[in-house]
């Protein structure tokens, strides 16, 4: 068992189906939704349900082990294994594609926010968006 599948079951038992979730999210280089992720899985396994898949990912949250960042006025969030280096992403508003952003533009803000109002920041998210090159041709 390596570090990180040690921590999706820590103090929890091991199952077929959450397994299957967490290595389902682990493989995907962009975040996705949960019923992309059911999608994926029932191919494989045709007793998972929508809601399976979602216990799994909030127990994966509430460990800190995923992480959902909403898009939008969009109800769906989308999920990713919470790497050590953080992300940011660029999203088309038409076609929804995503580019991950590969620094993030607001390490010395978050810096300076931290001197001036004495709050210790535990996280950000940022998302940009706008329409993307094939988009705007079209």
């Amino acid at each position: 068992m390596n570090k990180t599948e040690h921590k999706v079951y820590q103090g929890k038992r091991k199952s077929k189906k959450r397994q299957l979730v967490y290595e389902t999210l682990a493989k995907k280089e962009l975040p996705v939704t949960a019923e992309e992720i059911f999608m994926e899985i029932a191919l494989k396994d045709d007793k998972i349900s929508l809601s399976t898949v979602y216990r799994a990912l909030e127990a994966f949250m509430a460990d800190g082990i995923v992480q959902k960042t909403m898009i939008g006025e969009s109800s769906n969030g989308l999920f990713e294994v919470r790497a050590n280096e953080h992300k940011h992403y660029l999203m088309c508003v038409e076609c929804k594609k995503m580019l991950a952003i590969k620094d993030c533009p607001l390490q010395d803000y978050e810096n300076q926010l931290e001197k001036t109002t004495k709050f210790k920041i535990k996280s950000h998210q940022l998302q940009v968006y706008g329409v993307c090159e094939k988009c705007q041709k079209n």
